[in-house]
């Protein structure tokens, strides 16, 4: 597993801080049993499922963390460095549970289980051993990580990967489902961050977990390379006489520079007339507390060529009130991905009948990304979610393919008949 040089980053600075304060950091050691056994029955399929557990472990253990706890691949598991010292053991002892009840209710791990170590550990001891397997990594010792699952390997075996340059980042293609009209009525342009084993369909792969981003980063590019395939899709999807919407995004840091959005609208501007219709604009991922009125003056220059424009919210935004003044067609969130657990699926179900209930009070439409659970897909089974998209349910295209009918009826076959029964499932 190869390891986001921003998890280094923030790991040098909380150690730092921790050897000026000379106290302690609170970690879980988290080792993987029984990889052996999996790796013997998967045979030549051993690749594949290594990376698999090796991916949806990471995922489980990031959802259960806190949004500022550091969570880092290390030999045949996993390193938690947690923000804050309360309770520390407690939350090792609900991780190891919460990990064991995960392997046994998946067919193919049931054969694993998870040992969770609380450690107290000196910020120095800690530097010690990153240094300890540095030098082994870098002179190629021993197989790195990303090979698949290894086993006794340094207790924290770190593999820094590069950041990925946006140019390279690929671009996907994703369904967009109208549960109203049981159809895939348009389609989504997004980011897809590789090598993280899920779906990271956002400009920052970690906004929607924890709202956090980089000040510094020009998306600018990735902006208009988005747009640029958008409206590439309408164009042919004119000529094969075929109607949709297809969605582009411009990041919130773009608009809020001056000389950035004037990039982005000139190249908006220069859109052919034809496919201004079917352009569907959403500005992502803006920092919470942005002013309406920002958000207002972003709209209306958006909406001077494309006409239907969304909001982009955060997950844990609970306050969607007067957002009818600003002129969008609809507010859009990206949910975390992978395994939610039974709290916070219960959490995401209070939030969007909030959310649902504000915006139809304001005839706003509500779309969700990332839809993966069958509680929350239950909600637009009844009404209070409008638009969809779910790789796993909805999987990317490789071009847009007009409107198309998609029934409800294999969500219902998955899910309890009774709407009431659905509610509260």
């Amino acid at each position: 597993m190869k390891v986001d040089p921003r998890l280094i980053e923030q790991l040098a600075a909380r150690l730092r801080q921790a050897v000026q304060q000379t106290r302690h950091i609170e970690t879980a050691q988290i080792q993987i049993i029984g990889l052996d056994a999996v790796k013997r029955r998967a045979g030549s399929r051993w690749p594949e499922l290594a990376a698999r557990v090796r991916d949806t472990s990471l995922e489980f253990i990031r959802r259960r963390a806190g949004a500022h706890d550091l969570v880092i691949p290390a030999g045949d598991g996993f390193l938690v460095v947690y923000a804050e010292p309360e309770g520390a053991t407690d939350k090792c002892r609900s991780l190891q549970g919460d990990l064991n009840a995960f392997y046994l209710g998946e067919a193919s791990l049931r054969e694993l289980s998870a040992n969770v170590k609380h450690e107290s550990i000196a910020a120095a001891q800690l530097i010690e051993r990153l240094e300890a397997v540095a030098p082994a990594r870098a002179e190629g010792s021993g197989p790195g990580p990303e090979v698949g699952l290894h086993h006794h390997l340094p207790p924290v075996a770190l593999d820094v990967e590069p950041p990925v340059p946006l140019s390279d980042v690929p671009l996907k293609l994703l369904p967009v489902w109208s549960a109203a009209q049981q159809a895939i009525t348009g389609y989504w342009i997004a980011p897809d961050w590789p090598g993280r084993g899920f779906a990271r369909h956002a400009y920052e792969p970690n906004w929607s977990e924890a709202d956090w981003g980089r000040e510094d980063k020009d998306f600018l590019e990735l902006d208009l390379r988005i747009l640029t395939r958008a409206v590439t899709e309408i164009a042919t999807c004119l000529k094969q006489e075929r109607r949709c919407l297809v969605g582009y995004s411009v990041h919130a840091s773009t608009m809020m520079n001056r000389n950035l959005r004037r990039s982005f609208l000139q190249a908006l501007m220069a859109a052919p007339p034809a496919t201004r219709p079917y352009l569907l604009g959403r500005v992502a991922e803006a920092p919470p507390g942005t002013p309406m009125a920002t958000f207002a003056e972003w709209v209306h220059q958006l909406r001077a060529v494309s006409p239907r424009v969304a909001i982009e919210i955060h997950s844990r935004q609970r306050n969607v009130t007067g957002m009818e003044e600003l002129g969008i067609f609809s507010v859009a969130c990206v949910l975390p991905t992978a395994h939610p657990g039974a709290t916070e699926t219960a959490a995401l179900t209070r939030i969007i009948a909030v959310w649902s209930r504000d915006l139809k009070r304001q005839n706003l439409k509500l779309r969700l990304d990332n839809v993966d659970d069958p509680r929350l897909l239950s909600l637009a089974l009844d009404g209070q979610i409008d638009f969809c998209t779910g790789p796993r349910l909805w999987p990317a295209v490789g071009a847009a393919q007009g409107i198309k009918p998609y029934s409800r009826e294999p969500f219902l076959r998955a899910l309890p008949q009774a709407a009431a029964e659905r509610r509260s499932a």
